[in-house]
């Protein structure tokens, strides 16, 4: 029963880190991973292994918390010079900046829940690299949507024009799950993308579908205050 379910959670690691490689190679669609950050896993802690079960539903998985407002939170001014940005987080987020190969730098923002929600949190991550093959945001749209299309149930919700620190950019929602019926979940995630300086900048947020209106404020929030700088 053991390998049983060390392997359910290889498998859930597994199905979230290949929407992740995305952004480790010369695009940086989402933080489609809640778990793993670029292609970089973070190992499970395994003395959760004996609460998991076989067969995972993350539908069940819920904080039963109330949406967040702006008003309920604290927040803090991060500027970031290895992305060249500021922008506010809630004081509970704590930022951490990793660098990956090919110059691409990633600000993440992990939201702070119980020890009985560790599974996946909700997640902010912004990330910038150089694209100097791509010359316009179209065609930056074009590639990602093309790319995001392959994930396991991806079902794409809205695709706008939207901004990000006053730069016109483009704003992407969907929804995608695993293809591996034993894998019972639904991420969403909402991903703002624009280039810049011959840089592209992705903004993106992701959490459980019944989660993802909690902190849906609060995000909204860090968009209206990220700057380039």
């Amino acid at each position: 029963m053991r390998d049983k379910i060390i392997e359910t959670n290889r498998t859930q690691i597994k199905v979230l880190a290949a929407a992740a490689l995305l952004s480790a190679g010369v695009i940086c669609l989402p933080i489609i991973c809640i778990q793993s950050s670029l292609g970089q896993l973070q190992q499970p802690d395994s003395s959760m292994n004996d609460n998991l079960t076989q067969s995972i539903n993350l539908q069940n998985i819920t904080s039963q918390q109330q949406p967040r407002s702006v008003n309920e939170a604290d927040f803090s001014t991060y500027v970031s010079p290895e992305l060249g940005i500021q922008i506010d987080h809630p004081t509970d987020w704590s930022p951490i900046i990793r660098e990956y190969a090919d110059d691409v730098q990633v600000l993440e923002f992990n939201a702070s829940r119980s020890a009985m929600m560790q599974l996946l949190p909700p997640t902010v991550r912004i990330s910038s690299a150089p694209q100097p093959d791509i010359q316009s945001l179209n065609q930056l749209t074009a590639s990602l949507l093309a790319i995001a299309s392959d994930y396991p149930r991806f079902d794409l919700k809205e695709n706008t024009t939207h901004a990000l620190g006053n730069v016109t950019a483009q704003k992407v929602l969907y929804t995608y799950g695993s293809g591996d019926p034993s894998q019972q979940f639904t991420l969403q995630a909402m991903d703002i993308w624009t280039l810049k300086d011959g840089k592209r900048y992705v903004f993106s947020y992701i959490a459980p579908v019944s989660e993802f209106s909690m902190n849906l404020p609060v995000v909204e929030h860090m968009i209206r205050s990220f700057s380039f700088e």
